[in-house]
């Protein structure tokens, strides 16, 4: 027979396993006593501190919280948005963070309001391309094929004009699977193989994701132009890979 827990120790197993589960779990972790402290003085930071509530948000450290739970981190994102003081490079970083949630959770209406509003205004140039490639794919998810278009080819100039050359063939092999779905799928095979081999290039052999997305995208676009052998062999090749 299990021996029951006190009722306080199992809520907090209950968390550490949800931690370890969803991969938030890390080697220095703050018991619920001391989570409760850093939370209210968060909410405290928005009230009085809003500034620094930015600051936070827009920091490297807060983007896999984005990741792991989007919707959440939309809701936070914007009521610290809303009480901010002023334009600030951190608050522009917290609005492209906004619009790649809302594509995360599948709020093509959601990514298209924001983006288009965050685009109306002046955009450092690298956050400019992040909110258009996630704008082109709500666009294009629409059937909105020519103002999908126009995003992408912008993101594409900005990551040229930049020298980021990555980011500019992240871009290439989106409009690429744009083209394929839209009935040119032989046109895109190839810059499909050859982002992948530049990104594993730049990525030391290894598969990023990035890679892995392409790698599918390479799949669909063989099976688009009729060929279903390679298409399922390009699959498998991705499906292992993520695994």
């Amino acid at each position: 027979r299990r021996a029951a827990l006190p009722g306080q120790r199992q809520v907090e197993l209950t968390e550490l396993a949800e931690a370890v589960r969803s991969g938030s779990a890390a080697l220095f972790s703050l018991p619920p006593a001391e989570l409760d402290l850093v939370g209210s003085f968060f909410q405290r930071c928005v009230a009085r501190e809003p500034e620094m509530a930015v600051r936070m948000l827009a920091s490297d450290s807060f983007r896999p919280e984005v990741l792991r739970r989007p919707a959440e981190a939309v809701r936070l994102l914007r009521s610290v948005v809303a009480k901010a003081p002023g334009p600030s490079d951190e608050l522009e970083r917290c609005r492209v963070r906004i619009v790649s949630a809302l594509l995360m959770m599948g709020d093509l209406d959601g990514v298209i309001e924001e983006g288009e509003t965050l685009l109306r205004e002046p955009v450092q140039p690298a956050r400019r391309r992040i909110a258009l490639l996630n704008l082109s794919y709500a666009y294009f998810a629409q059937n909105r094929s020519s103002e999908a278009l126009a995003a992408i080819d912008e993101a594409i100039r900005i990551a040229e004009e930049t020298g980021m050359e990555y980011d500019a063939w992240q871009c290439r092999c989106q409009r690429a699977i744009y083209v394929a779905i839209d009935g040119v799928p032989d046109s895109a095979i190839p810059i499909l193989r050859e982002g992948i081999a530049y990104l594993e290039r730049a990525d030391a052999g290894d598969l990023s994701l990035d890679s892995v997305v392409i790698q599918a995208n390479l799949g669909l676009a063989h099976l688009l132009a009729g060929d279903p052998a390679s298409a399922e062999r390009e699959l498998k090749k991705a499906d292992q890979a993520a695994r």
